[in-house]
C-alpha cells in the first residue's frame, strides 16, 4: 500500500511554522501506518510449504531408524534364542540315551537324512522335546528341520566317527509370514553296526569347538548330563576315572625353576552358593581324599579329610586332619589319627594333648645296651630282656631307671680266683676267657661286663 506525503511550503512566520509541524507529524504517523500493514501480512503460502515439507521429512527419517533399530532388536533377539535353543538340544544330546532314541537305528550314509523330532532319554524310546513344524517356548523361532550335514569316519573308520547335525531355524516375523536364519550345527559323536545303523552317540558342541575328541569304540572321554567320564560311560561325580587294564591315575605335573612350584591337587571348600559363596562353619569338610572298593557303599570310605577346626573368615581359616580306616569285619570307618590345629598328634584320641598323644601301647626297637645309639634321646628296648633304653649323652644305649641306672660296669676275677658276679640290679652281657677254656664248665672268666636291667 503507497503512503501519502504531504508537502507544506515552511514559512518563517508563526502560522507558518505551526503548518510545518503538524505536517512532519501527519508524514510520521503514515509511516508507523504503513509498518504495521506489512507486520500484519505473515507468512506466505510458500514459506508455510517448506516448513511443513522439512517436518515431513525429520518424521519420515525418525520413523525410519525407530523401525530399522526395532528390526535390528528384534534380529538379535531371535539370534539369541536360536543359541539358547541349540545350547539346550545339545545338552539334551549329550546324553547317550537321548542320542540313541533320537538317532538310533539311522544310517547317516548317504548324506542328508534328517528326523521329525528330538527326543528326550526317557526310557521306551524317548518323549519329543522339539519337532519339526512347531514354535519354541518364546514363539520367536520355529523349528523347521534336524538334518545330518556330514559324516567324518575316524581315521577312515566306517563304523565310529563324527556326524554334523543341522538343527534349521526360521524366525517369525508376523502371522503370514517367517524368515530363514543361518542353522547351527551340532557335532554327534556316533557308533555305527555293522549294518551302518547308528546305536550310540552323544553331542560334543559345534564341530569348531572341538571340546571332546572321542572316538566310540575305545571307551576313552564320555560327557554325560554334565558330568565327565574318563574310560567310563556312566560317570556319577563332575569327573570319573576307570581304567580296565592298568593303573588310573590322575597327575598334576610342573615344569618350573621356582622352588614353590610342584604338582598340586587343591581342594576348596564353601557354604551359600556359586553366585554368593560364604565362609565354611567349624566341623564342615574343606577336602578328602578316600578310598573304597568300587561295589561298597559310599560310608565305607578309608582316608584323609580336612576339616574347618573354627568358623572361617578372611582372618581366620584353622584347620585339623583326620585320618580314618574301616576295620576287618565292618563297614564303619574309624578315625585312627588326627593332626590337630595347633600341631598336636594324636593316635587313637581325637584331642591330642601333647605332640604326640598316644592312646594306646608304643612298641619300639630292639637294641643292644651299651651300644653306639643316635640321635639323642631316641628310645628302644633291651633285646634280652626287654627292659626300655633310651639314647644317653654318651652316645650309647643305656637303661631307664630300676636296677640302680647308670652305665655298664666291668667285674674280673680277683688273683685268688675268686668271682666277683654281676652287683644286683644288673645282667651279664658278655664274658671273657682268657685261657681260651670257655667249653670247660668249670673254668674261670676273667672279665664280665654288667649292665643296668
Amino acid at each position: 500500500m503507497a503512503s501519502r506525503i504531504r508537502c507544506i511550503v515552511r514559512s518563517n512566520s508563526p502560522a507558518g511554522q505551526i503548518q510545518h509541524a503538524k505536517g512532519a507529524q501527519l508524514s510520521q504517523a503514515a509511516v508507523i501506518k504503513t509498518q504495521n500493514n506489512n507486520s500484519a501480512r505473515g507468512f506466505s503460502i510458500v514459506e508455510v510449504l517448506v516448513v511443513i515439507g522439512l517436518f515431513a521429512i525429520i518424521a519420515v527419517g525418525v520413523s525410519s531408524m525407530i523401525s530399522s533399530t526395532m528390526k535390528q532388536q528384534k534380529g538379535i533377539q531371535a539370534k539369541d534364542q536360536q543359541r539358547e535353543v541349540t545350547s539346550e538340544i545339545r545338552n539334551l544330546l549329550s546324553r547317550k540315551e537321548a542320542c540313541k532314541n533320537t538317532f538310533g537305528g539311522q544310517n547317516p550314509l548317504p548324506l542328508g537324512f534328517s528326523v521329525t523330532s528330538i527326543k528326550d532319554d526317557t526310557p521306551g524310546g524317548g518323549i519329543a522335546r522339539y519337532t519339526e513344524g512347531t514354535l519354541d517356548k518364546t514363539g520367536l523361532l520355529r523349528f523347521d528341520k534336524f538334518s545330518v550335514d556330514s559324516w567324518l569316519g575316524n581315521g577312515g573308520s566306517a563304523t565310529s566317527g563324527k556326524v554334523d547335525f543341522k538343527v534349521s531355524l526360521s524366525k517369525v516375523e508376523n502371522a503370514s509370514g517367517v524368515k530363514n536364519i543361518l542353522p547351527d550345527t551340532i557335532t554327534l559323536v556316533a557308533k555305527r553296526n555293522a549294518g551302518g545303523n547308528i546305536e550310540e552317540c552323544y553331542s560334543i558342541g559345534t564341530q569348531s569347538d572341538g571340546i571332546w575328541q572321542k572316538n566310540l569304540g575305545d571307551t576313552s572321554i564320555y560327557y554325560n548330563g554334565g558330568n565327565v567320564g574318563i574310560g567310563t560311560g556312566t560317570p556319577i561325580f563332575p569327573l570319573s576315572v576307570q581304567s580296565e587294564s592298568g593303573f588310573s591315575v590322575i597327575s598334576s605335573t610342573t615344569i618350573s625353576n621356582a622352588p614353590d612350584r610342584g604338582g598340586h591337587f587343591i581342594g576348596m571348600s564353601a557354604r551359600g552358593s556359586a553366585a554368593a559363596p560364604t565362609w565354611p562353619l567349624n566341623g564342615d569338610v574343606i577336602a578328602a581324599f578316600h578310598g573304597r572298593a568300587l561295589n561298597n557303599v559310599l560310608s565305607t570310605w578309608s582316608g584323609m579329610q580336612i576339616f574347618a577346626s573354627e568358623n572361617q573368615s578372611s582372618t581366620m581359616g584353622g584347620t585339623f586332619l583326620q585320618f580314618t580306616s574301616v576295620p576287618n569285619g565292618s563297614l564303619l570307618p574309624i578315625e585312627q589319627m588326627r593332626i590337630s590345629s595347633n600341631g598336636n598328634v594324636g593316635i587313637g584320641t581325637a584331642g591330642p594333648a601333647a605332640k604326640l598323644d598316644v592312646n594306646g601301647t608304643i612298641k619300639s626297637a630292639a637294641q643292644t645296651p651299651d651300644a653306639a645309639c643316635g640321635p639323642l634321646g631316641a628310645q628302644g628296648y633291651n633285646s634280652t630282656t626287654g627292659a626300655p633304653l633310651y639314647c644317653a649323652n654318651t652316645g650309647k644305649w643305656t637303661a631307664v631307671g630300676g636296677g640302680g641306672g647308670g652305665p655298664c660296669v666291668v667285674a674280673t676275677q680277683n688273683n685268688s680266683g675268686q668271682n666277683n658276679y654281676c652287683p644286683a640290679g644288673h645282667y651279664m652281657r658278655d664274658i671273657v676267657f682268657p685261657r681260651g677254656d670257655q667249653d670247660n664248665a668249670s673254668a674261670q672268666w676273667a672279665q664280665i661286663t654288667c649292665c643296668p636291667l
